[in-house]
């Protein structure tokens, strides 16, 4: 009987290492699975990441252009402006205004005479 209870013996420490060795090939299995999930991660962010910076990358670009596109639009405008024949603001008639000297009135279709002057060729006083 003591060979019989020597083998029982022997039989549970093998069956209780069976148990641990197969508890951590498990838990091997289930943690690899697990850490591919969690090594997936890291690409997961890396990719979200790209995926934010280049939508951001390119609304920056898209204002920038649309920036320039508008300044480019302003300055040909003006540049094509400076060539354009301007028009003249009308000129309000004029209103009579007192004569600064007093002289001969001028009416509108009147001939101006000058004044007279002296045809004997005589040396003229002063001069």
């Amino acid at each position: 009987m003591s060979i019989y209870v020597k083998r029982w013996r022997s039989g549970i420490v093998v069956l209780v290492l069976l148990m641990v060795v197969s508890n951590r090939l498990t838990a091997q299995t289930t943690t690899s699975s697990a850490s591919q999930s969690v090594s997936n991660l890291p690409q997961q962010v890396k990719t979200n990441g790209e995926n934010k910076l280049v939508a951001k990358t390119n609304t920056v670009s898209n204002n920038a252009a649309d920036k320039v596109d508008t300044l480019g639009t302003k300055a040909f405008n003006g540049f094509v402006g400076m060539f354009k024949k301007k028009k003249k603001p009308a000129v309000a008639p004029a209103t009579p205004a007192a004569p600064a000297a007093p002289g001969p009135e001028v009416t509108p279709g009147a001939t101006v005479t000058p004044p007279k002057t002296d045809t004997t060729g005589a040396p003229k006083p002063g001069l």
